[in-house]
């Protein structure tokens, strides 16, 4: 088995959500083979992530994660539910990790630097929205880092959803791949594309809880109506994911036939701006980015 390090520097919310995922995606892989720690070795002090590890982070399931101080009741709820130590403080965070996950509010970012060293090419992993590579790059502390976005989103807790990654890395696909769909982006610019898709998630949950109420205003029982409001939009997504080959537009069209109540009922939709209004949304957090 191969021992890595997770070092996790601000332990909030988003850190929370990661950590119970990847605990819960080691369980999926728990039938891996072992692995010699040979591969592991020593350069100058720091420990080097080789070939051999790369390739089997995901089936290794011997993934140590340490948590910084900061958010001492979120860190010690996790310590005891999902088996992670809390380092002293930062600074041994980074010392004991092969890899550092930041996760604090961009606003905190300059705090938590101060004073800081990381090792000469250890993997940073930045979990902060709207921080660009470029800013990371302007801390000296982080300047000969391996530097690597992600994106992941509250269901990341039970390995769904999309986690969009750049640049391309192994080890950091590998990694997230455990908690949801790794997406990794040609360029750096689409994160501010994806942080409108983050959105887009935690907006579903009002439209489903809305279509919910309706049904139980019309009589329907509440568990009877989420799961037929949940599995219908679920459905929907299962079906055209399994046929690639055709876009949602054409898969809702050949239903949404003429005469037919699917068709009805999308017409008054768009009649009433009820899909441009989830477009104007999107694009309203991309126009908020670009001038913030």
């Amino acid at each position: 088995m191969i021992d890595l390090t997770l070092g996790i520097l601000g332990v909030g919310h988003l850190a929370s959500y990661t950590i119970k995922g990847l605990r819960r995606g080691e369980s999926n892989h728990s039938k891996g083979g072992s692995h010699s720690k040979d591969d592991h070795s020593e350069d100058n002090g720091n420990k080097d992530i080789k070939r051999s590890q790369r390739d089997n982070i995901a089936s290794s399931g011997n993934l140590n994660i340490i948590l910084s101080p900061r958010g001492a009741k979120t860190a010690a709820e996790l310590a005891k539910s999902c088996d992670c130590q809390i380092a002293a403080n930062n600074q041994a965070v980074i010392e004991h990790s092969d890899i550092v996950l930041l996760a604090v509010r961009p606003d905190n970012l300059n705090d938590l630097l101060k004073g800081l060293n990381f090792k000469t090419n250890q993997l940073v992993i930045s979990a902060m929205a709207g921080v660009t590579l470029d800013q990371l790059r302007e801390f000296p502390s982080l300047q000969a880092c391996q530097l690597v976005r992600v994106l992941p989103s509250t269901s990341a807790e039970v390995c769904s959803g999309p986690i969009p990654l750049y640049p391309a890395h192994p080890i950091a696909e590998q990694l997230f791949g455990q908690i949801g769909k790794v997406v990794t982006l040609p360029c750096e610019d689409l994160f501010d594309i994806t942080l409108s898709h983050a959105c887009l998630h935690g907006w579903s949950y009002f439209l489903i809880q809305q279509l919910i109420d309706w049904s139980c205003a019309q009589g329907m029982d509440e568990m009877t109506a989420r799961q037929m409001v949940a599995y219908s939009i679920s459905s929907a997504v299962d079906f055209a994911e399994a046929k690639p080959n055709l876009s949602y537009g054409e898969i809702g069209r050949s239903i949404a036939t003429e005469g037919t109540f699917t068709q009805r009922g999308i017409e008054r939709i768009k009649a009433r701006g009820g899909l441009q209004s989830w477009e104007d949304a999107m694009q309203s957090m991309l126009d908020d980015q670009h001038n913030s």
